[in-house]
């Protein structure tokens, strides 16, 4: 297994020893993400199943990128660890010019929780809160202890995805639509460096995944980082660039259109 001190050698940057926060400055100088000779493997011995393999990709802040790739292709895998809900077997994978192979895993639930707002195909609500108070969940775990900030940032949340209006609907009140709007808002409110967002149309009607692609295409064109999972060509087709993984490796990458 290679060692993830080597992570900055292999990417010929400077290494940062510091774990501290990073500075407007520090983000801006460094790629977003920024992965080397990425594996992960699973199993041992004549059981072994490389989910991924030698993946290399550099992602900067601001970009619109879609991970394509069919059931079986490793694009999943690739997501959990973008998120950092899991961590490569071998390889590098820098974070805002974080060896993420370094941190521990408070530091690890710290960068879910503050840098990476995560958008899935379940809208994973709470069913007893209402929207407001499901936006508000993250703020509490970021350690944000005044009421009033937190109502405060929901709310601005809320209004950004179109939503203001049904603040205080619970999430069997709302439509499918709906419903990822407020996980969209949930997202959002830390103020995250990425939005990860997993196939998010995929349990909606076509009427509603127009609507919450265009929201996605809004929150980029604001100069948000937003990264699709997705198998489909169509929800693809509205980043900017497609990064399609076949059989655990990075096939091509190409500007969408």
């Amino acid at each position: 297994m290679a060692d993830p001190r080597s992570c900055e050698d292999t990417l010929r940057i400077p290494a940062i020893v510091d774990t501290g926060p990073f500075t407007e400055t520090d983000v801006e100088e460094t790629p977003l993400i920024q992965m080397a000779s990425l594996w992960k493997t699973y199993g041992v011995g004549a059981s072994t199943v490389h989910a991924l393999q030698d993946v290399n990709l550099t992602i900067t802040a601001g970009e619109y990128v879609a991970i394509m790739g069919q059931s079986g292709s490793g694009k999943s895998t690739l997501m959990h660890i973008l998120g950092c809900l899991d961590v490569p077997s071998s390889g590098c994978y820098l974070l805002e010019g974080r060896n993420v192979q370094e941190l521990d895993d408070v530091a690890l639930a710290a960068i879910r929780n503050r840098r990476i707002g995560f958008v899935f195909q379940q809208f994973h609500l709470l069913a007893r809160l209402s929207a407001r108070r499901n936006v508000e969940l993250p703020l509490g775990y970021a350690g944000v202890t005044s009421r009033s900030e937190r109502v405060g940032r929901a709310l601005r949340a809320l209004d950004a995805v179109g939503l203001g209006d049904r603040a205080d609907h619970r999430p069997g009140e709302l439509s499918g639509g709906q419903q990822q709007r407020v996980a969209i808002a949930r997202a959002l409110v830390t103020e995250p460096a990425i939005i990860l967002a997993d196939e998010p149309t995929g349990n909606l009607s076509g009427e509603q995944s127009a609507e919450i692609l265009s929201l996605l295409d809004g929150l980029w064109a604001e100069g948000r980082t937003v990264i699709l999972i997705t198998h489909d060509p169509g929800v693809a087709a509205h980043a900017r660039r497609q990064v399609r993984v076949q059989d655990g490796r990075v096939a091509t990458e190409e500007p969408a259109g």
